[in-house]
């Protein structure tokens, strides 16, 4: 009786396995699918609407098309995530609904089998009503000139990468977002016409057009991605749209041809190496409005004209010329003031000073860039003041001669090896209590070497460990 019921649920597991399969994979007939929710995952967003993607696994199913919904639970799917659809190859036809209005980096990535929309060269992916809402890639790199759908909002990932003919560009005026890569080592290409609805430039979107003279950033931009402009070595002129928040790591980094910048009213953030090594940049123009400014930022401009004051050269706009410290004039000074209307010591700024024994700084410092104190070898002790939010990687690395330090109850982070090498640094005074203390976060060997047993707080010691 026992092995008679123990066959019986074998079977009917084996029916159930084979019916639940049949629901969630092709089995080669693309219009066998028609509730396509089986093979998508939704994730709902703080602003109510929904994201998507495909299920996990779903890159090992066999399956020719996927329809997206526009809704899902009432409610509307506005976004595909990042890798989304990455190596379904056996995809054919994937819909895209017009609610959608963000797609990730490499949503189709290696979605080799795709049957697109094909228009002038350019291959697309949309739905009945816009055919064009997604341009994905070219028929030919030997492409010449490119203009893009006036339907199409999004440019997808590495669509131009290395279309080393391409001359020039134009963007419909629907286009949204420039994805990463799009226009990667397009050597040859000199003009590029930038649509009125453009709100994001990704990562590395322009790498390495050497042929670039010139570009203007609409007005729609709000983000310059990483890299988006490096290696653009004959970019001479750039103008930025008045809406741009972010200018991201390296964004012009190494554009060596570039002689002038104007960073527009409204931007909060210049990212790390965003204008180093632009060799040829005289002068630039940074807005009150910005609130972090990251490590080398502009170094090694060596062109630049600075605001100096005090032996200190300075960079800001009409209203305070003095907004970011960059150096120094002569690094043989014994003692240097930092003006009250500095907001940021970049990095390197006092590096190699090595006759330094003394320093005010500003009561408006907010940050203070790696390296800023390296080898200040003179240096015997120095007052941070409130306000300092963040200590960069190897600040003072190299201090010797440093015996105190007084750290602001304001900071919420030290680098890396800020003290590696301050082999007299006995004293480190912090204005905060032990739990503000121990919630400042603190890069690795903050304190290597450091003969300072202990941290002085405002309510007690905490031991250095």
């Amino acid at each position: 009786m026992k092995k008679i019921l123990f066959k019986l649920l074998t079977f009917a597991l084996v029916i159930s396995t084979v019916g639940l399969f049949a629901c969630t994979a092709n089995t080669g007939n693309s219009d066998d699918i028609t509730d396509y929710t089986n093979y998508l995952e939704f994730n709902l967003l703080p602003d109510g609407t929904y994201s998507v993607g495909g299920k996990s696994g779903l890159d090992f199913v066999y399956i020719e098309k996927i329809e997206i919904p526009s809704t899902y639970n009432g409610k509307v799917v506005t976004q595909i995530v990042q890798d989304g659809f990455k190596g379904v190859t056996s995809l054919k036809e994937i819909v895209i609904p017009n609610s959608i209005t963000t797609i990730g980096e490499y949503a189709f990535y290696d979605c080799n089998n795709l049957i697109y929309n094909v228009k002038d060269g350019l291959k697309y992916i949309g739905n009945e009503e816009n055919k064009y809402l997604y341009l994905a890639a070219v028929v030919d790199t030997n492409i010449t000139s490119a203009t893009i759908d006036s339907n199409c909002r999004f440019i997808g990932e590495d669509v131009f990468d290395f279309c080393e003919s391409l001359e020039s560009v134009v963007m419909g005026n629907n286009v949204t977002t420039i994805g990463e890569d799009s226009f990667y080592y397009c050597k040859s290409l000199e003009s590029v016409v930038m649509g009125n609805s453009v709100t994001t430039i990704r990562r590395e979107a322009f790498y390495g057009c050497e042929s670039l003279k010139e570009i203007e950033i609409p007005n729609s931009v709000t983000t310059i991605g990483d890299y988006a402009f490096e290696y653009c070595n004959n970019l001479k002129k750039v103008t930025i749209g008045d809406s741009v928040t972010t200018i991201g790591n390296s964004a012009f980094h190494n554009c060596i041809s570039l002689e002038s910048v104007v960073i527009p009213n409204g931007t909060t953030t210049i990212g790390s190496g965003a204008f180093e090594y632009c060799t040829s940049l005289e002068s630039v123009v940074i807005p009150n409005s910005v609130t972090a400014i990251g490590n080398s930022a502009f170094n090694s401009c060596d062109n630049l004209t600075y605001n100096v004051q005090e032996g200190l050269k300075y960079l800001g706009n009409n209203e305070n010329k003095y907004l970011y410290l960059a150096g120094v004039v002569d690094n043989k000074l014994t003692s240097a003031t930092v003006l009250t209307a500095c907001r940021f010591i970049g990095s390197l700024a006092f590096n190699d000073c090595y006759y330094l024994q003394s320093i005010v700084i500003g009561n408006n410092v907010t940050s203070i860039g790696s390296y800023a104190f390296s080898d200040c070898e003179s240096l015997t002790s120095i007052k941070i003041p409130e306000g300092v939010t963040s200590i960069g990687n190897s600040a003072f690395i190299r201090c010797k001669g440093l015996i105190s330090i007084e750290i602001p109850s304001t900071l919420t982070s030290i680098g890396n090896s800020v003290f590696v090498l301050c082999n007299g640094l006995t004293t480190i005074t912090y204005k905060g209590t032990k739990s503000e203390w121990d919630a400042v976060a603190k890069g690795a060997d903050w304190k290597l070497n450091v003969p300072a047993t202990v941290v002085d707080c405002a309510d007690g010691n905490v031991v250095i460990q």
